[in-house]
């Protein structure tokens, strides 16, 4: 039910299990959701989740004598971070205020190994700002500490820095909410950090921080054509003393490497098209890459730097013939005539008849980039004879800060548009028809589906809505909501409130006929309330007609974060049997 952590000794070493999360429950709704390696691998942190929830408990492995350590740390959220000391006496982490207490923001804490967490040391907070989430990042070489700083999931914090063993006040580098700026890595006293200010594809500065005004700040790379991924999980990152940028070309990735002069080296060539997550350090030659496209399950390579090879060091053990399959891009025009992409997955053969059976994914927000990725659904969906298309939605990061600007606020409708025109597309070119066409979303994707099958019930034959925001009004008052309010509005902003009730899909239902819809849901989903849905369901219920209209609670899971794959292949199984029957399949 869940992934085993397993240690490998050197390269080419033997494997060893360190950890089976499978112990910790019997129903496998107990799982690892964050891992957090010291520098020497003699420790391991574990976020610890259970049912599916955002909060995790931090628990530390010793791995010499594969024991757990007496404190167990709470009050922590996924994403909150921790920061290892290179001598193993502790660690930086965020949490917040108390469990399941979202109110306030996360503060930056130290802890002291083989201590009570009650003991831990209050290092930063933001007074001023009660909702300023805090988060710290230690340079390879111990010398610095940096905090990044803010308060919603737009691409915008503050930086802060100071020496690590100084216990002294941190010094600004930025103190104003506009910009992205991202700390990658340091030569010498030299902060090298990716930002989007000046450039909305994004670029990467060197910061002197014996001198950190802006004025003394100067470009390593200039911003690119090519829009840069997001740091921190999408790639770009120092390894070896090079800078891996990964670049987004036109909804794949291509990684480039320079040096830390700013000196163009080469480009990385990738196995095919598709999306590559690197992941390495500063100081150590070693650095991986996880490969996936469509046909491609996850494989992780070593880079070798001196003879620019890719050498296969942890392959899927699942086989995909990909000549049975064929994946293309298309463009198409959105109701504004902007040039939107979409990526199409088919069988061989498939006769453009208007009869497939057509499932259409979209998310559309949070500068979040649908780069190709190897999914279950979409080869599933396929052997069935159908065919999978997903569009790349404007409010994603594809094509850069301009790409999700475009979906900001009162120009949300952008997305909708866009979706909607994805399937007149499919239909105008013979892929399928009206009554054949299913989409499906979860979470921002469950808004977009939601939003579309009010204004648009006519073109859909189905609709799967996953654990969506759907009540535009009140989302920002449950969990971390507040959060997000940038990226969609805020309710109480009487502005605000006249784009957000046009389309908010819990105030737009109408008495017309609705397309079969299944809405899923979680009873301990803590970042998207299952209320949301049930309200959604009650009032299509109430005022819509057609369907039929389902609504599926899974219990002890949440939004996602550490489902269990007998959940998963229950829920997978679930839509299925549905988009079977809808569609007559």
């Amino acid at each position: 039910s869940q992934s085993v952590i397993y240690v490998r000794e050197g390269i080419d070493g033997e494997e060893k299990l360190v950890f089976d999360p499978n112990s910790l429950s019997e129903d496998g709704t107990t799982a690892v959701i964050n891992t957090f390696y010291c520098y020497d691998a003699k420790y391991l942190a574990l976020g610890i989740s259970k049912h599916g929830s955002d909060w995790q408990e931090i628990w530390i492995l010793d791995l010499e004598t594969m024991e757990f350590l007496e404190e167990k740390l709470k009050n922590i959220r996924n994403g909150s971070g921790l920061q290892w000391r290179k001598d193993n006496s502790g660690f930086f982490y965020s949490a917040y205020p108390g469990m399941e207490d979202t109110h306030g923001a996360p503060k930056l804490w130290w802890h002291t190994l083989h201590t009570d967490q009650v003991k831990d040391k209050l290092i930063f907070e933001h007074p001023e700002d009660e909702e300023m989430m805090v988060y710290a990042n230690i340079s390879e070489d111990e010398e610095y500490i940096f905090l990044y700083m803010a308060k919603s999931t737009m691409p915008r914090n503050l930086l802060y820095f100071k020496k690590l063993d100084d216990d002294g006040n941190f010094r600004p580098i930025v103190d104003k909410l506009e910009y992205e700026y991202l700390f990658l890595g340091n030569d010498g006293d030299k902060a090298i950090v990716k930002t989007n200010e000046n450039a909305k594809n994004g670029r990467i500065i060197t910061i002197d921080l014996n001198n950190p005004e802006k004025e003394n700040w100067k470009e390593l790379v200039p911003e690119d054509e090519l829009p840069l991924e997001s740091a921190y999980g999408g790639g770009t990152l120092i390894a070896n003393n090079h800078l891996v940028l990964n670049y987004i070309d036109d909804v794949k990735h291509k990684m480039k490497l320079f040096d830390l002069k700013g000196n163009f080296v080469r480009v990385l060539q990738l196995p095919d098209f598709g999306s590559a997550y690197a992941t390495g350090r500063q100081l150590q030659k070693e650095l991986f890459v996880l490969f996936t496209s469509y046909m491609y399950p996850g494989t992780i390579y070593l880079y070798n730097f001196d003879n620019d090879s890719l050498i296969a060091f942890n392959e899927e053990s699942l086989k995909i013939d990909r000549s049975l399959y064929e994946v293309k891009q298309v463009f198409y025009k959105s109701k504004d005539s902007t040039r939107i992409p979409m990526y199409i997955m088919n069988k061989r053969g498939v006769i453009l008849d208007s009869n497939n059976p057509t499932l259409l994914y979209g998310y559309g927000g949070f500068n979040i980039s649908l780069t190709p990725e190897f999914s279950q659904r979409g080869i599933m969906w396929m052997e069935l004879g159908g065919v999978f298309a997903i569009a790349n939605l404007r409010g994603g990061g594809e094509y850069g800060k301009e790409w999700h600007d475009a979906a900001l606020l009162e120009k949300k409708q952008n997305v909708f548009d866009d979706f909607q025109a994805a399937g007149e597309w499919l239909i105008e070119n013979k892929y399928t028809t009206q009554k054949r066409l299913a989409i499906i979303g979860g979470s921002n994707g469950g808004l977009l589906v939601g939003a579309c099958i009010n204004q648009r019930p006519d073109l859909y034959g189905a609709v799967v809505c996953a654990v969506g925001v759907l009540d535009m009004l009140r989302y920002h008052k449950f969990t971390i909501g507040r959060y997000w309010v940038p990226e969609l509005g805020d309710p109480e902003n009487p502005e605000h409130f006249k784009f957000l009730i046009k389309y908010s899909p819990l105030h737009n239902v109408r008495e017309v006929d609705y397309p079969p819809i299944l809405i899923h849901s979680a009873d301990t989903d803590d970042r998207v309330d299952p209320g949301h849905s049930k309200k959604f369901a009650a009032t299509l219920q109430e005022i819509g007609k057609g369907g039929p209209l389902l609504l599926r609670i899974v219990k002890k899971a949440g939004h996602g974060l550490g489902k269990p794959i007998t959940k998963l292949i229950v829920d997978m199984s679930h839509e299925f049997a549905f988009l079977n029957r809808a569609l007559e399949m």
